[in-house]
Formats: structure tokens, sequence, C-alpha cells
């Protein structure tokens, strides 16, 4: 199956935030959300940590942010500008927990004031 492409139309779409370090992780869940929703996400490379002025005119344009979430998440520069912004411009959140952590306190501290959706393991918890 090919990888799925960034939705780049007007209709309603939703904005998906990983690390660059998840991108294999994340592509099959990529996938499969783009079965039934419209997808924006950054098709770069992962090399770039830089927040672009595409990435801050699609979060201004989505209906919701989902953060697909792993340890790594709080160290990305784009992650945390992309939560950070979206807190600002009163965007929805959507978390997807894809591990059990460990997390920054910062992170930890904001998920608790949301209901995360959980795909980990089993157990891993």
């Amino acid at each position: 199956m090919p990888s799925p492409t960034p939705y780049r139309d007007q209709e309603p779409y939703l904005y998906l935030v990983h690390s660059p370090r998840d991108t294999g992780t994340v592509r099959s869940l990529g996938e499969q959300l783009e079965r039934n929703y419209r997808l924006w996400y950054d098709a770069g490379d992962g090399s770039s940590q830089l927040w672009t002025q595409e990435m801050e005119e699609r979060l201004l344009g989505c209906t919701a942010l989902v953060m697909l979430i792993t340890p790594s998440f709080a160290f990305s520069h784009v992650c945390r500008t992309a939560l950070t912004r979206a807190i600002l411009y009163n965007k929805l959140l959507i978390p997807v927990l894809l591990s059990s952590g460990p997390y920054t306190d910062g992170l930890t501290r904001q998920l608790q004031s949301m209901q995360p959706l959980s795909l980990t393991a089993p157990g891993s918890e």
C-alpha cells in the first residue's frame, strides 16, 4: 500500500503531528485514518525541525490537531510548536498515545488536562 498523501484541498481536515523519529511507526496508522478522514501532515523527510509557514497555515485551517504521542514527541520542536499554537488558536486537541512513555513533566501535565486515546500495547502501561 502506498504511503498516505497530505490533504491539500479546502474541505475540513485533521492536522496530524508526530515526531520525525516516529515516521515509520505512524505510517500505518496514517493509512488507516486516511480511509475515513482527510489528513494534513508534513510530508518532508523528517530531517527538518523547523516550524514552517505552511505548517502554520495548515494549523490555522484545520478542524483539529491529532497528536501522535511517543516519548520523542516532547523533544520535537515541531510537535511542541504545533501543540502550543493549537492551544493559542483554540483548536480541538486529540492526543493519541502510541506508547506509555516516559514523557517530559511538561507534556505529562498537559496530557492530564485531556483524555488521550491510548493505542499502547496491553500491559505496557
